[in-house]
């Protein structure tokens, strides 16, 4: 009797993962199998029939008639209508065709051009959306354009640039229409900047490719190369003199001398410009405008003698007033 209560009890509260569980889990995998297989064998005999789709097609311009240059840039891409055997249809969608165009002429089909390009056995060109492109040409010519850079290449203080940057090599051959390439008169490099440098500069520069490339570039970069040296600031005290006056004209100023600060590279070539010194100037034709003018004083300028390097030259004062000197020009009275 406490057997049949113990059975009662159990019927009450059933075991989890009882024998049952793992029939009904043979039942549900076999369903999903077959299910999967139902599926696959619907799609392969699908696939087998005949459908009508549309694809996006890449273009790309392979040749140009001889002597001739594109003015603008074709369409990149294009919608074909294809028939064929699902299967290959659906590989013309997952992995659409590159085709590329050669024109003979201005006007280029394109269900021509795509069934050049090779398709799957059995699949057909219905239409093309454009079904024709123009080309935009222009004879083609070709020119060597100097390199010129774009952007800015500056030292830290107090470091400079011992000479202008230079690109090796400076020159690119450049072939395109006619129409493009008569605006250009230099190449520009891609946009660069480089700030700050207390080291010299050697590194490869892209040039640019604004045209979106319509034009070819006998190379696509070119090496940009500076040297940076240290500078140090100096002074001079310097007389003021006049160039470019006529003869029997006596100019003198007020302050009759100023002091130059300049900035030189340090070592040997700052030893020089201390021993050779620069002048401080003021041209004959500043006087006769300050004249006309009313102003009464006239700017300082300099004259850099060839060798010399002096930088950021600066005077005090940087404006001098000027008067002219009578000369005696009375012969002296014979005595008797």
């Amino acid at each position: 009797m406490a057997a049949s209560r113990l059975q009662r009890f159990r019927a009450l509260f059933p075991r989890v993962g009882s024998a049952e569980e793992p029939e009904r889990t043979r039942n549900g995998l076999a369903m999903a199998l077959s299910l999967f297989i139902a599926v696959v064998l619907w799609f392969t005999f699908s696939m087998q029939e005949t459908y009508t789709t549309s694809v996006d097609v890449t273009l790309e311009v392979a040749a140009l008639p001889d002597g001739r240059a594109l003015r603008q840039v074709p369409p990149q891409a294009a919608s074909v209508s294809l028939q064929g055997r699902g299967e290959d249809l659906f590989a013309l969608s997952w992995s659409p065709m590159r085709v590329r165009l050669f024109a003979d002429g201005p006007t280029v089909s394109i269900a021509d051009a795509v069934e050049e390009a090779g398709l799957p056995a059995g699949v057909t060109v219905l239409g093309a959306q454009p079904r024709t492109i123009r080309l935009d040409l222009d004879d083609r010519v070709t020119r060597d354009l100097p390199v010129v850079l774009d952007g800015r290449v500056r030292a830290a203080a107090p470091f400079d640039l011992l000479q202008p940057p230079r690109m090796e090599p400076d020159t690119v051959r450049v072939s395109g229409a006619r129409s493009l390439l008569d605006g250009f008169d230099a190449w520009p490099t891609a946009r660069v900047l480089f700030d700050d440098l207390r080291d010299d500069l050697n590194t490869p520069i892209a040039l640019s490719d604004t045209l979106d490339g319509l034009v070819e570039l006998s190379r696509q970069s070119v090496q940009l190369s500076a040297q940076v040296g240290e500078f140090t600031t100096g002074t001079l005290t310097l007389p003021v003199e006049a160039v470019n006056v006529p003869a029997g004209t006596d100019i003198r100023f007020e302050p009759s001398t100023v002091r130059a600060t300049f900035r030189a590279p340090t070592g040997e070539a700052f030893a020089r410009v201390e021993e050779v010194g620069f002048q401080a100037i003021v041209d004959y034709e500043d006087v006769v405008r300050a004249i006309e003018t009313g102003t009464g004083r006239v700017s300082i300028g300099s004259r850099v003698p060839n060798g010399l390097d002096p930088r950021s030259i600066r005077f005090e004062p940087s404006r001098v007033d000027f008067f002219f000197l009578r000369r005696d020009t009375t012969a002296a009275a014979p005595q008797e």
